[in-house]
């Protein structure tokens, strides 16, 4: 207790710090918690994929070290955060006439092999992994249907 950490202070302060600078490219008021805590996961996520000067190895990332797998840009990183598109959805059974496609922000890699995404759905404001995606341009309706969810949560 009341002990200071020099080191881990100024990672915590480094992390916050890519984290407002995502929130500050975004043209939302008010962001909804999920949105937030996947910024940091995002964020956490891209400081991990790059080797560190001062740590064990300065060829391997301490994600690599950890989970054998490094992350690929064309394949991890292809939209920005928080860009607006449709997903492509599941239904069982698959052949309803229920709409397959859902609105939703685009909310970072869940870093697998296979390249799928976390998604922020904008009618059930809950996060979805999915592997289609269909970026649009973000209309006003968008920007206020979050600035409500955010005000809520």
């Amino acid at each position: 207790a009341k002990e200071h950490v020099a080191k881990i202070k100024r990672c915590i302060r480094t992390m916050k710090e890519k984290c407002r600078c995502t929130v500050s490219t975004l043209p939302f008021e008010v962001l909804p918690k999920l949105v937030v805590i996947n910024i940091v996961y995002h964020e956490v996520m891209w400081a991990n994929a790059f080797p560190n000067k001062k740590g064990v190895s300065e060829t391997f990332s301490p994600r690599a070290l950890i989970l054998r797998n490094n992350l690929d840009v064309t394949l991890h990183a292809k939209y920005d955060f928080c860009q607006y598109g449709e997903v492509a959805d599941e239904p069982e059974p698959s052949n309803t006439m229920v709409e397959r496609m859902q609105g939703a922000l685009y909310v970072g890699s869940t870093g697998n092999i296979q390249g799928s995404m976390k998604f922020f759905l904008l009618k059930s404001a809950r996060v979805v992994r999915r592997r289609q995606f269909t970026p649009l341009d973000m209309p006003a309706k968008v920007i206020t249907r979050v600035n409500a969810i955010g005000r809520r949560t």
